[in-house]
């Protein structure tokens, strides 16, 4: 008695093995995504980040040493204060004495003393555009209602590279990136 050789078969065919791992594939392509590429950051995404971590920083200064980041007393006053990299059009300018803001947030150079906690930054870089960021002080402490209501910004020119937010401005204006410091 002959018997049939089919009934005795064990195993696949290499066509339902082909078959077999080309479904298996062609499912874990569709249920797992592959590689998420990480979000971009924009250029006014990173230099609104910025411009928040330096006016954190400037309010920290504030609060440690309990001055204004406006100089040494006796001297000129400070009315705007810029970081490294080409010094951006302002459509208005803040006029007065210009300081650099990393002698306040990265080395004590105005010699406060024991009340500086810093360093407030690990470093400051230009925007990305290349330009300064400008911190425009507001004057406060004047009586005049009119000047009370200015506030400190940091700002970066955006990529027109003009600075066209004043002091009074409640938001950035043009293409400008800012912070308020508080």
């Amino acid at each position: 008695m002959r018997q049939s050789v089919g009934l005795y078969q064990r195993g696949f065919s290499v066509l339902e093995l082909i078959l077999a791992v080309t479904l298996i594939l062609a499912l874990a392509a569709v249920v797992v995504p592959g590689p998420v590429p990480a979000p971009r950051v924009t250029e006014d995404q990173l230099a609104q980040q910025e411009t928040g971590a330096i006016a954190e920083a400037l309010t920290q200064f504030r609060q440690d040493t309990g001055c204004e980041p406006v100089g040494r007393p006796g001297r000129a006053h400070y009315t705007w204060l810029r970081g490294p990299g080409q010094d951006p059009e302002f459509a208005s300018h803040p006029g007065g004495v210009a300081g650099e803001v990393g002698w306040f947030l990265i080395a004590d150079k105005m010699e406060i003393g024991e009340r500086w906690g810093g360093p407030y930054l690990d470093d400051l870089n230009s925007d990305p555009w290349g330009r300064r960021y400008v911190v425009v002080l507001a004057r406060r402490g004047t009586g005049d209602s009119r000047k009370s209501a200015e506030r400190t910004w940091v700002l970066s020119a955006g990529p027109n590279g003009v600075i066209e937010t004043s002091p009074r401005d409640p938001h950035p204006r043009g293409d400008d990136v800012g912070s308020i410091v508080f």
